[in-house]
């Protein structure tokens, strides 16, 4: 945890941290075939408010689908002419690997390291 951090993030952070180890998502070891690495597009229309106001793009967000799965979207983004594009990690234990509207899915990749291994995130 960061110098800086407050006891409530730190809290925060540490039951998050935490649930995740619980549920067997610290590694990919064993799970390999339930992660994908994605990128994700979201269109122009979806970048500002009702009011015109432009959206905050670069940010770190977790949405649950359901089911167990979740999209973990990283600090990776990009503009692109009809939108933004995102970087992210989405695990799925149903291996579905469907993103959630209005995001699209652009590309999608198995997680690890082939010279690392699949326990390599």
């Amino acid at each position: 945890v960061a110098l800086g951090t407050t006891e409530e993030q730190r809290t925060a952070l540490c039951t998050l941290l935490g649930r995740v180890q619980a549920l067997g998502l610290d590694s990919a070891e064993g799970s390999a075939d339930r992660w994908r690495r994605v990128l994700v597009h979201l269109d122009q229309r979806h970048l500002s408010t009702p009011d015109g106001i432009e959206r905050d793009t670069s940010h770190r967000s977790l949405l649950p689908l359901g089911g167990g799965a979740v999209l973990g979207l990283t600090e990776h983004h990009v503009s692109v002419p009809d939108g933004h594009e995102f970087g992210a990690l989405l695990y799925d234990p149903a291996g579905r690997f469907t993103v959630p509207g209005p995001y699209t899915l652009r590309g999608a990749a198995p997680l690890g390291d082939r010279e690392r291994g699949p326990g390599w995130l």
